[in-house]
């Protein structure tokens, strides 16, 4: 089955031959002359492939693949990154990924981040509890943003990890299933052109910088989507590699005409 919406790309405009992308992660309007974003979208019809109807991907070939894993929790028990449930889950989620990719001799957790769809999105933007949809192609670290991440997380510890060979993984569910609302894609890492479909990309926070890249569209790309997603189904893909030698998976959420 396939099914068809809308992406937005990020637009080959000269405006980023002087100037870097990015977008602010907090708002800006108590800045004299402060802009979110400096991104101009390219928004094009995609057709999506449900991963159900074809061969699994696999995530040193495709960049994505999906890992079963019983949920070690009730959705209604989950309410934030904090609650009890999710330390339960990334336990059980690191012994699965350790089985099932034995090729990687440490998996050290990053972050936990909740997505809850406002009832209003996204017809109307603003604060919301959670973090909601991401609706533009992109993966969540450039090497630079990698390294950048690495140095919030494990503070004065550079000399450990500067030179190594790493990868930073995304397992990304669902809380609840099945699940056909505004649903996760992946772009099969073997349809980009890696010299013109990205551009690395500054994400501002208040604190700090990071780097990721967002995506410049490409008719030969081929996404696949998970129909009815369960949470027994994790979507597990990577971002980065530091030495560029293992493939990506760029992301979006869709608005699923199906749902």
């Amino acid at each position: 089955m396939t099914v068809q919406d809308k992406i937005n790309y990020l637009a080959r405009d000269e405006l980023y031959l002087r100037e870097k992308p990015y977008h602010a992660e907090f708002p800006v309007n108590s800045i004299a002359g402060g802009i979110l974003t400096n991104q101009r979208h390219d928004t094009r019809d995609v057709v999506f492939h449900d991963m159900r109807d074809h061969p699994p991907l696999d995530l040193n070939v495709n960049g994505a693949c999906v890992v079963d894993m019983k949920s070690p929790f009730r959705a209604e028990d989950i309410e934030d990154e904090s609650s009890p449930g999710v330390i339960k889950y990334v336990q059980k989620l690191e012994r699965v990924l350790y089985a099932k990719f034995p090729e990687y001799t440490r998996f050290e957790p990053l972050d936990v981040a909740i997505r809850r769809r406002a009832p209003q999105y996204p017809e109307q933007w603003g604060p919301a509890k959670h973090a909601q949809p991401a609706a533009s192609p992109h993966v969540d670290f450039s090497v630079r943003g990698a390294f950048l991440q690495m140095a919030g997380a494990f503070p004065d510890q550079e000399e450990y990890y500067k030179d190594r060979d790493f990868d930073m993984i995304t397992a990304w569910r669902v809380l609840k299933g099945p699940n056909n609302d505004w649903p996760l894609a992946v772009c099969d890492a073997q349809t980009m052109d890696e010299e013109n479909d990205w551009i690395e990309n500054d994400v501002l926070q208040q604190s700090r910088i990071g780097e990721n890249l967002t995506m410049h569209a490409n008719e030969a790309h081929r996404w696949y989507y998970l129909s009815d997603q369960t949470d027994s189904e994790i979507f597990v893909f990577r971002n980065v590699s530091t030495k560029g030698n293992r493939p990506r998976a760029f992301h979006s959420a869709f608005n699923n005409p199906e749902d």
